[in-house]
């Protein structure tokens, strides 16, 4: 599979849900981020179209980063809304989807987020955690809504007004896919005439975001083993409360 070969009108209709998308504006350090809701996927017996989806959108992170002068890494933020095991993806596709990241991708991924997965969550997680690679591991980041310091760590990460309310900010937003793939298609030409989209496109503060609060101290990204807070005692007991899940 050639990334640079692809094109929205071939992957297009993996995404009418808007499960998986860049959002319109980049971290603090400049670091394009890529959305995710799981519970969104409609997809789940077309292995081969998930994967060219998902090449495609890091393909296109990677280029926005490299045209607009960007952070060279993206950030993916999983929003965990809605979420249960039937969204989970198949093995088959979870493993080819570490290789991706791990093999093709692995100077461009910054930080990965799960913004706060629920406790049936853990038992996915067991089965995929050991098949990643210790740097990819210590790029991934737990974070809680409830949690003070996973809010901290998102103010520290991000413009809040710039992030969508779901997954913490104050930005009102809802995918539009027919919007969001006159994107996709304007960038696509401007990449291969090697610019970027901001040199016809500037972004500017959104209609209806309110002001954020200053930001604080960063957290910490997750170690080997804390991602849940004695993760094998979870298993064992089967049990665990809902404030423990978040590794902040």
């Amino acid at each position: 599979m050639r990334p640079e070969l692809l094109r929205w009108k071939d992957v297009e209709y993996q995404n009418t849900l808007g499960k998986m998308y860049r959002s319109p504006y980049p971290a603090k350090d400049g670091s394009p981020i890529i959305i995710m809701r799981p519970s969104l996927e409609n997809h789940f017996g077309d292995h081969d179209g998930n994967i060219k989806y998902l090449v495609y959108v890091l393909e296109n992170a990677a280029n926005y980063a490299k045209y607009g002068k960007r952070s060279e890494r993206f950030i993916i933020l999983v929003d965990f809304w809605k979420y249960s095991l039937k969204h989970a993806p198949p093995l088959k596709t979870s493993l080819e989807t570490l290789h991706i990241l791990q093999d093709q991708f692995p100077e461009r991924l910054g930080q990965a987020i799960a913004y706060d997965p629920p406790r049936i969550f853990g038992i996915f997680w067991k089965m995929i955690s050991p098949f990643i690679d210790p740097v990819t591991y210590g790029k991934i980041k737990f974070v809680h809504k409830k949690s003070k310091s996973s809010m901290q760590f998102m103010e520290e990460r991000f413009n809040l007004d710039l992030v969508e309310e779901k997954i913490g900010g104050r930005l009102h937003y809802s995918y539009d896919h027919e919007e969001y793939g006159k994107v996709m298609e304007k960038e696509e030409v401007l990449y291969s005439q090697g610019k970027g989209p901001e040199e016809s496109t500037p972004r500017t503060t959104p209609v209806g975001s309110r002001k954020s609060s200053p930001p604080k101290e960063n957290g910490e990204p997750v170690e080997k083993g804390e991602e849940f807070h004695m993760v094998d005692e979870f298993y064992d007991a089967l049990t665990i409360s809902p404030g423990l899940i978040s590794v902040i």
